[in-house]
């Protein structure tokens, strides 16, 4: 915080050496809690292939909650201030708030320092009620999204995974899907929480989902999942590459370069990276078939969305296992495993928790459905009130309350 906060006054007089120390400087802190025994182990592994003994000593200390999220937003800043679209915030009591804004500093939405900074600095003292009932409608529906729709599919997700050797091939790709349902549900369930907070605050942040398995292709997957990521990537990563005006392979190049630094902003595991390059390459291959896309119709369109949640389902198996060797023997079994037969533990507690999370799932389905084509429907601060208590009660009969941290607290 305090670093950002020197270089950037530096830095507004464009003065580029300044910059790039600074922006080193921020990046050490994620590099040692984060970065630093992954790299010893790279080079432990190249030191052995070569024969050598050389073992560096790791630091195995504990990863900071959120250093990702407020590394990447004070970065932002420091880089709009040299950059020029921004000045730099002379007020350090300012500056702190924006890079600690508590509703978002554990897990985003990554905030812009046009975006916030003026509210911190001109909010009134007019309490806004309708801002503060749409957050309070956004929190419940954040928390439902947690501990009745994530954790409760996270209990046979945990099942299936633990002990994947036991389960058919059909199983694996039913608990696989299950796991993209819970991932979503629970990064965007802490999401809403996030903006619902911040609104009833008198804050406006922004949204970080837009439905995202709607999505037709992985352009436009990207441009609805982990929004604010996204537009950090392009605007501090692809941009500066050279973007989209630059010749065909320049572009190819750009994208993999960016979702490689995506992969690894998520985790320092060789998963992870793995995770970025795939999603780089189904990005390209998205791009490559824009002319056809366009000429798609509806049935089409659906089809390809399918398939997209598919891909991007199965993808998520590499952010569910520690190693490649796993994600691949998961894999390996879902297309070699002939028995037509999802698994369900006998037990009477994980029959009811399959039941409760179809039921769960389809209520997300509507919500998601009436946000994607009817978005005004039920949209009165009444309405809010009313599927608020509705929802409410939902939470305290199915809800999941022992389940642990957000998934993507870890990040």
């Amino acid at each position: 915080m305090g670093t950002t906060y020197g270089f950037a006054l530096l830095a507004e007089s464009k003065r580029r050496m300044p910059t790039w120390v600074g922006i080193c400087v921020s990046l050490l802190p994620l590099f040692f809690f984060k970065y630093y025994d992954f790299a010893c182990s790279i080079l432990d592994d190249l030191f052995l292939g070569l024969g050598s003994g050389i073992e560096l000593p790791g630091l195995n200390w504990a990863i900071p909650v959120g250093i990702s999220f407020y590394t990447f937003q004070a970065l932002g800043y420091l880089i709009d201030v040299y950059s020029g679209k921004i000045k730099a915030e002379h007020n350090l009591l300012h500056h702190a708030l924006f890079v600690c804004f508590f509703p978002q500093i554990l897990s985003g939405p990554i905030s812009r320092y046009n975006d916030l900074m003026p509210q911190i600095k001109n909010r009134g003292k007019r309490f806004d009620s309708e801002l503060a009932t749409s957050g309070i409608g956004l929190m419940v529906w954040g928390m439902f999204l947690k501990v009745a729709v994530a954790d409760r599919f996270g209990i046979y997700v945990d099942t299936v995974f633990g002990h994947p050797d036991g389960f058919s091939g059909l199983t694996l790709v039913f608990a696989t899907l299950c796991y993209s349902i819970q991932i979503y549900t629970d990064f965007a369930g802490y999401s809403l929480l996030a903006i619902g907070c911040a609104n009833v605050l008198g804050f406006r942040i922004n949204q970080n989902f837009q439905r995202p398995y709607f999505s037709f292709g992985f352009g436009e997957f990207w441009r609805r999942w982990h929004i604010t990521l996204s537009f950090w990537l392009r605007d501090y990563i692809y941009i500066p590459l050279g973007g989209s005006r630059t010749a065909a392979w320049k572009i190819r190049r750009n994208l993999f370069i960016t979702f490689l630094v995506s992969g690894l902003w998520h985790g320092a595991a060789y998963t992870y990276l793995l995770w970025g390059l795939l999603h780089g390459l189904l990005v390209v291959v998205d791009r490559e078939l824009r002319t056809f896309k366009g000429r798609c119709g509806r049935t089409a369109k659906a089809i390809g969305m399918v398939i997209t949640f598919v891909l991007a389902s199965l993808l998520w198996i590499l952010f569910r296992v520690p190693t490649i060797k796993e994600a691949l023997n998961i894999l390996m079994r879902m297309f070699t495993d002939t028995r037509l037969t999802i698994d369900i533990p006998d037990n009477r507690d994980m029959k009811a928790t399959v039941l409760t999370m179809f039921l769960m799932f389809m209520i997300v389905v509507v919500k998601d459905i009436r946000d994607e084509w009817c978005p005004n429907l039920f949209s009165h601060p009444k309405w809010i009130w009313v599927y608020s208590c509705v929802i409410g009660i939902l939470i305290l009969l199915f809800g999941v309350f022992d389940a642990g941290q957000f998934i993507y607290i870890s990040f």
